[in-house]
């Protein structure tokens, strides 16, 4: 700024500049928001940064509509998503964002609750790994005198005779 330069000069400027790039900011920015995929992001992530580009795009006037955020959201979903996909676009009106990102949230939240509880439905119905049998690497070898030998690389039962003397 010159020290003769009114405010709205100054602003003039700075407006000029800013705007001077604006296309090639609608450019990047339009790839980048129709190009964004979830992939491993949390629903979260994926939403908050979608909306961002979007709000971008606003900013250099170039509005992005609720059903179009919608629908490129939606577009590029991760794959275990798709039965939410599939309800969101079957309704007319189609939901707003803030519904769908809702909608998503729940879903992410439902899918990690069911992966941990199968984790443990696995854990409890599984046999140890210790104990009498040769399961897991517990591993018994006869030596042909009735004496069997216990060799147990998993940790817990330590094999013997079989009167319970260990070798």
């Amino acid at each position: 700024m010159s020290e003769d330069q009114t405010v709205q000069e100054a602003w003039v400027l700075t407006t000029n500049l800013f705007l001077d790039n604006q296309m090639t900011r609608v450019i990047y920015l339009e790839g980048e928001f129709r190009g964004l995929v979830q992939g491993y992001l949390s629903v979260t992530a994926y939403c908050h940064r979608l909306k961002a580009l979007s709000d971008a795009l606003g900013d250099v006037h170039t509005p992005v509509s609720d059903q179009t955020l919608v629908l490129n959201c939606l577009r590029s979903l991760n794959p275990r998503f798709s039965d939410i996909t599939t309800i969101v676009t079957m309704q007319n009106p189609l939901s707003s964002f803030a519904h769908v990102r809702s909608l998503l949230t729940l879903r992410e939240t439902q899918l990690a609750n069911s992966k941990s509880v199968g984790n443990q439905t696995t854990l409890y119905g599984r046999a140890p790994s210790y104990g009498s049998g040769n399961s897991g690497n517990n591993h018994v070898l006869d030596r042909g005198d009735g004496n069997r030998s216990g060799n147990n690389y998993g940790g817990g039962h330590h094999g013997g005779n079989r009167n319970g003397s260990s070798n």
